[in-house]
């Protein structure tokens, strides 16, 4: 006689009690490939237990009996033993994000998209900084957190570059038009003084002359 059984959910473990007869215990994987067997005899108990620990879930089993032992089909007590969830979900995000500056600040508000699946199911997904933030000049580091109903967690990590390409703002004095100094083929000349802004701190101005003297110094004809 053949007892056969289909697990719904995989399982780690299936067992039987009050064997009591020469039998035959097979379990199977998903794919419906053989995990291993076990055989009792006539020897073992009513009440003892048998059964099969596999690292591959098992999907389905069989118990496989010699009929007219004094026992039937309906004296065998199936056990599952549930297998442990110890994965951690999968995250899917992006590999990194490249940006330049928004017109007129030293950041950029940058979107993106994270997702996360599991083998049983994701209870929480969460990211840092998150989607639409103002991200500021520089490489700042997204990290993702994944967990699922069982409590295992996985986290993935992406960095998001923003570069500043937007150049300064100049102003510069006007041009100066004036006659030598008396006796002299020169003009000691106030230049003035230029200015400059930028979207980002840190903006250095510098002035040169074309003769390469101090600005200070009496201009030429």
């Amino acid at each position: 006689a053949l007892v056969d059984g289909t697990v719904t959910t995989p399982v780690a473990a299936v067992g039987i009690t009050n064997v009591g007869a020469e039998a035959v215990l097979r379990v199977y994987d998903a794919s419906g490939t053989l995990i291993a067997s076990l055989k009792t005899d006539t020897s073992t108990a009513a009440s003892d237990f048998v059964g099969i620990v596999s690292p591959t879930p098992i999907k389905r089993f069989e118990f496989d009996f010699v009929s007219g032992l004094g026992f039937g089909g309906d004296d065998l007590l199936f056990t599952e033993i549930a297998t442990p969830d110890c994965t951690p979900p999968m995250i899917t995000a992006p590999a990194g994000i490249t940006t330049s500056t928004d017109s007129g600040t030293c950041g950029a508000v940058v979107t993106y998209a994270v997702s996360a699946t599991d083998d049983v199911a994701v209870a929480s997904l969460s990211s840092g900084p998150a989607s639409g933030s103002t991200f500021t000049k520089g490489t700042t580091t997204v990290t993702v957190t994944a967990t699922d109903t069982s409590g295992n967690t996985a986290t993935k990590t992406f960095a998001v570059i923003v570069n500043d390409h937007e150049p300064p703002t100049l102003t510069a004095p006007p041009n100066v038009t004036t006659g030598t100094d008396a006796g002299t083929a020169t003009a000691t000349v106030n230049p003035g003084s230029a200015s400059a802004s930028d979207n980002c701190a840190g903006v250095t101005l510098a002035a040169a002359r074309s003769d390469g003297q101090p600005l200070s110094a009496a201009y030429p004809l």
